[in-house]
């Protein structure tokens, strides 16, 4: 039996973009990574033509956190198969809020994020 699996790895923009004197903290999923790589596991459903066709790799998802945590605008910005990227888009979009990023000041401010997802196929019995 062929069983996948969807992963997300942290964002690699954040510590630079921490270091901005003006940001307190950047956009988050409400739980922290671990609840977002849980979401992504129980939401996942592999496109089954790239199931069959062995097809797998990482989807960057690019979007906006605004200030009430909706999600905006979002959009692959690295490829890897027209039907997962579709998938990846898929599940960002049916996220729940996210908890919005802040200034210093206490300011709530709309910035971009970048979410990679892994499409990962195993075999296993």
């Amino acid at each position: 039996m062929l069983l996948s699996s969807v992963t997300m790895t942290a964002q690699d923009d954040e510590q630079v973009a921490l270091q901005d004197s003006t940001l307190e903290s950047m956009p988050s999923f409400s739980g922290g990574q671990t609840a977002l790589s849980q979401f992504l596991k129980d939401n996942v459903k592999y496109p089954p033509a790239a199931e069959a066709n062995g097809v797998q790799g990482t989807v960057q998802v690019l979007f906006y956190v605004e200030t009430d945590g909706t999600l905006r605008d979002v959009k692959v910005i690295k490829s890897v198969d027209p039907s997962l990227d579709k998938e990846a888009i898929r599940l960002v979009k049916s996220m729940p809020k996210w908890i919005p990023g802040k200034e210093k000041n206490g300011k709530l401010v709309v910035l971009p994020y970048v979410l990679p997802i892994t499409f990962k196929l195993s075999n296993s019995k």
